[in-house]
């Protein structure tokens, strides 16, 4: 990654793409708008003297650039305006000038975050993924726009506390659900964006995989990096015969550093978005920081694990949202246990051994969701498992009627709240193993005992019938060396949309 271009990495950003994977997005180097429409639709100076216009599908990618950036801002503005007619009506009792100053205020902040900016350098376009950036900017938007209303006596001085609280809360939330629709508007009225995959064969191929499942993306190729012109003319010539608008670039040991930043170089002087997938990040995840040293880019990595701080952190985060959990799901722990009880005969709750930090036992409760023996029933079903090194079927028939129910809405999950109160597990960690499948962890995979499982994880988020163990492990290892507290808040609102969309296994 230090090796290619600064310029390809100061201004980078990070995302995930699945499998423990992260993908650099480098932006085009030119600002966006119409100046940058006709900039690049000027001829453009080749290696050899010669002069070509610019790939046609750049100015389609523009098109779609500037539409999310005005949809977003719409959707941002229109957040604020709803806001605007309830506070006036709550909180003043008719119009003020001093309230519509909190829609362009609310934009302008949005752009100075780079709210407007992330959508056309990721693939990902998730706003679940934003939160913490809408929230810190409808914190500032509802200081700026308080003070404004104060100022302009639209607001009385007992009502302090409340409007604050109010604005805070609801622009949060209206701008959160705005932009969500905005983005579905945007993807439902445009073609998807054309990638093509330039590197390492065996990578790509692996990340093919993962591009296939993202609608908003018409993968058009993989193409080995050996058969390659990085020179400008070549790279010109290849994104315009299969029209490319983006190009994934997965380079290695193999190819040379010579080669990447050149085709880097070539592809963004094009006006073609680029993306890096370094084979390095696979074992270091997204959580870097990048370092400045006059002109050369470094990326710091983590230290595995965690400080006894983060750890004290992690655990009261744990006890506080597993204890409150238990209290406002108390009725449904009931009326799932009923359901359980009158399904079928046999224990309301199933307890099974499986492997905790650093290796120690621990019994693990969940809902049962098969039938009494299912354990015993395990091997005669062997053949017809659909992964690697774990027990997964699409269509057990172990699974009773209403387990497969609550395996859809993961309630089966609800009594591991308990193992987070005794300690054994935590609300976001590493897949909980039973004996069997931690013996096949060696190696370097063992790391991923260093914290203690959760009842949810990354690898939650990858859906059922998608990882292997090995692959699991990436998951974990790649977690644990890169916690925060943030990625596990991250991990849980993500869950919980899961969870609402009955995408469970």
């Amino acid at each position: 990654v230090t090796s290619l271009d600064a310029d390809a990495t100061s201004s980078s950003s990070l995302q995930l793409a699945g499998g423990g994977q992260a993908v650099i997005d480098s932006p085009a180097p030119t600002v966006s708008g119409h100046w940058q429409a006709r900039r690049f639709a000027a001829t453009l100076a080749l290696d050899d003297g010669q002069q070509v216009a610019s790939p046609p599908q750049v100015a389609c990618s523009m098109r779609r650039e500037r539409a999310c950036r005005r949809t977003l801002a719409a959707a941002d503005a229109l957040a604020a305006l709803a806001l605007i007619a309830i506070a006036s009506v709550i909180f003043h009792g008719g119009a003020s000038w001093a309230f519509l100053l909190t829609a362009p205020l609310v934009v302008l902040i949005a752009k100075i975050e780079g709210l407007y900016d992330r959508d056309d350098r990721v693939l990902s376009k998730s706003t679940l993924a934003e939160w913490r950036v809408v929230l810190r900017s409808a914190a500032a938007c509802t200081l700026g726009t308080y003070l404004i209303w104060r100022l302009a006596g639209s607001v009385h001085e007992q009502h302090g506390v409340h409007v604050l609280a109010f604005l805070l809360t609801g622009l949060f939330v209206l701008q959160l659900l705005a932009r969500s629709l905005a983005r579905k508007l945007v993807q439902a009225t445009s073609a998807p964006e054309r990638c093509l995959i330039v590197g390492h064969a065996e990578l790509s191929s692996r990340l093919a995989e993962r591009l296939a499942e993202m609608r908003c993306v018409d993968l058009v190729g993989a193409v080995p990096d050996g058969d390659v012109d990085c020179s400008l003319a070549g790279v010109h010539e290849l994104v315009t015969r299969l029209d490319a608008e983006r190009i994934i670039v997965v380079p290695h040991s193999d190819w040379g550093d010579a080669g990447a930043v050149r085709l880097v170089q070539s592809a963004k002087w094009l006006g073609i978005r680029v993306s890096l997938l370094p084979s390095l990040l696979a074992v270091v995840g997204a959580g870097t920081t990048a370092d400045a040293l006059d002109g050369m880019t470094l990326l710091g990595v983590p230290r595995f694990g965690l400080s006894r701080s983060s750890r004290a952190l992690k655990r009261a985060f744990d006890l506080i949202v597993a204890g409150a959990a238990l209290i406002v799901t108390a009725p449904l722990l009931l009326l799932t246990a009923i359901a359980v009880r009158l399904d079928s005969p046999g224990p309301v709750i199933f307890s099974q051994r499986r492997i905790g930090r650093d290796g120690r036992p621990f019994t693990m409760y969940k809902f049962r969701s098969m039938v009494v023996g299912a354990e015993h029933m395990k091997d005669a079903l062997g053949a017809l498992n659909e992964t690697t090194g774990l027990f997964k079927m699409s269509d057990d028939p172990r699974v009773t009627r209403v387990g497969r129910f609550l395996r859809r809405t993961y309630l089966d999950e609800l009594p591991q709240l308990v193992n987070v109160l005794l300690g054994d597990m935590s609300l976001v960690g590493p897949r909980p193993l039973v004996e069997s499948e931690d013996a096949l962890l060696v190696g370097s995979d063992r790391h991923r005992s260093a914290l203690p499982p959760g009842i949810t994880g990354p690898w939650q988020l990858r859906g059922p019938l998608r990882a292997s163990l090995q692959e699991l492990a990436q998951l974990d290892y790649i977690y644990a060396s890169t916690w925060s507290i943030w990625g596990d808040l991250d991990i849980v609102l993500a869950t919980m949309i899961r969870v609402l969309r009955r995408q469970g296994r």
